[in-house]
């Protein structure tokens, strides 16, 4: 069977050829659409090229038999403009107008009413209608509303249509309406997804506490897992999903993968033809070779980089401290008076009453032994009265003999990245954080 990879791996809203495949993206879809079913408000955040837009498309397919409204924001700067330009309103009222017939002895037609043909009558009594009868479809058949956001949320409160909303930015021509529409007690579904750097910029606290803090979460962050980029390529191209995988060990997002999956196929086409069975052979060696090649080595004496790495530690947990939580990340290593004596983590930052200390620890070689700070960290229980919550290590060892704090794995290639630029270290430390942090 040959591959069959999309024509395009970012998607827009036109785009068909995309899926949300694989476990994260199916639980996100889950999430989405039971919320729906009930009325709620779900924000989808994430990186760039991690399905965001295709997760929300698959929703509106999903719902489109109920009339799924969709708004793309991509490039635009006012929520009320796009709504307006993004729905096929003669199509909404006609069906409004449909279900208005089949009760239209309610709305006083009858046998000697006239115009004779219902929807001129109608449009006749349009606005006597209006007075007499309070019913959500003759407002849709009738009613001019407004283009600003009352107009909109009018609309939204009569149709009850499920509202899905794509990148969304922090700008006033975004935040403000949906600020409105959300906090208008409309009993309409909304589906919002915003990439996940714009969650932690600066915005008037109202505004995060109803986008940000207050819908149910599908957060598509963090780099994808070996399963993942199976199940991913396996849509795509099945014969060639497993040994793909085994290649394309660099590639952390979804477009990227098969943006490089799809380079590797074609260039083998062209190579040895589209005989899947020698495309799979050069495929494992390449995989032979990728095994071949040495790990990456540490840029520096292993002490040097763990006092750098924990600087690179510090910057990116304050560049996402708001969308985590953290209420303070200490300058450096923060000296702790214990019975023992005094103890200095590397790391120590709050989330609310809880405090969470961290060690950095790299070293030249697959083992870290038990370091004699850590297992005086691990003794410490609070720190000026704030209860410690986790304690927990940052290294490159393959083989840690350290029981009982939590762990984050970098190989040196990673280690070595975070160094030069601490924003790679972002998603690592996002999940990781996660992970901590919903730990009882």
């Amino acid at each position: 069977m040959n591959c069959t990879f999309p024509s395009r791996t970012l998607t827009s809203w036109n785009d068909t050829e995309l899926k949300p495949v694989g476990k994260r993206w199916e639980q996100g879809l889950k999430i989405a659409e039971a919320e729906i079913e009930r009325n709620g408000i779900v924000l989808i955040t994430g990186p760039p090229g991690m399905g965001k837009t295709t997760l929300l498309r698959k929703i509106y397919t999903d719902f489109v038999d109920r009339g799924a409204l969709y708004v793309d924001l991509s490039g635009k700067d006012r929520f009320e403009d796009v709504f307006w330009e993004s729905q096929d309103i003669l199509t909404i009222r006609e069906k409004a107008i449909m279900r208005l017939n089949q009760k239209k002895k309610e709305l006083g037609y009858g046998f000697f009413s006239l115009p004779r043909d219902f929807r001129k009558w109608l449009k006749k009594n349009c606005n006597k209608l209006l007075l007499e009868h309070n019913i959500a479809e003759l407002r849709i058949a009738c009613k001019e509303y407004s283009k600003d956001i009352d107009g909109i949320i009018e609309f939204l409160s009569d149709s009850a249509l499920p509202l899905l909303v794509d990148e969304i930015r922090i700008k006033e021509g975004h935040v403000m309406p949906l600020h409105r529409l959300l906090n208008s007690g409309t009993k309409v579904p909304v589906v919002m997804a915003m990439p996940i750097e714009e969650t932690s910029k600066e915005m008037d606290k109202a505004i995060q506490r109803r986008l940000i803090e207050m819908p149910i979460k599908v957060d598509l962050s963090g780099d994808l897992t070996e399963e993942e980029k199976e199940d991913i390529l396996r849509y795509y191209c099945p014969d060639l999903a497993d040994v793909l995988a085994r290649i394309l060990i660099e590639e952390k997002t979804v477009s990227s993968l098969l943006d490089k999956a799809k380079e590797i196929y074609t260039n083998l086409i062209n190579e040895v033809g589209p005989d899947t069975n020698k495309i799979r052979r050069s495929l494992e060696e390449k995989v032979k070779q990728i095994r071949n090649v040495p790990p990456a080595k540490l840029e520096g004496d292993p002490r040097d980089i763990s006092r750098e790495l924990e600087k690179s530690v510090r910057k990116t947990l304050i560049s996402i401290a708001k969308e985590m939580g953290i209420s303070y990340v200490h300058p450096k290593g923060r000296r702790i008076d214990t019975d023992d004596g005094t103890v200095t983590p590397d790391i120590y930052f709050r989330v609310q009453n809880d405090a969470y200390l961290g060690e950095v620890k790299i070293v030249d070689g697959d083992t870290l032994n038990t370091p004699s700070n850590l297992e005086k960290i691990v003794k410490v229980t609070e720190v000026d009265g704030v209860r410690v919550k986790k304690v927990f290590l940052i290294t490159n060892a393959k083989n840690i003999e350290i029981s009982g704090i939590d762990v984050l794995k970098l190989n040196n290639e990673e280690v070595n990245e975070a160094i030069r630029n601490p924003d790679s270290l972002t998603d690592k430390m996002r999940e990781f954080l996660k992970r901590i942090l919903d730990a009882q």
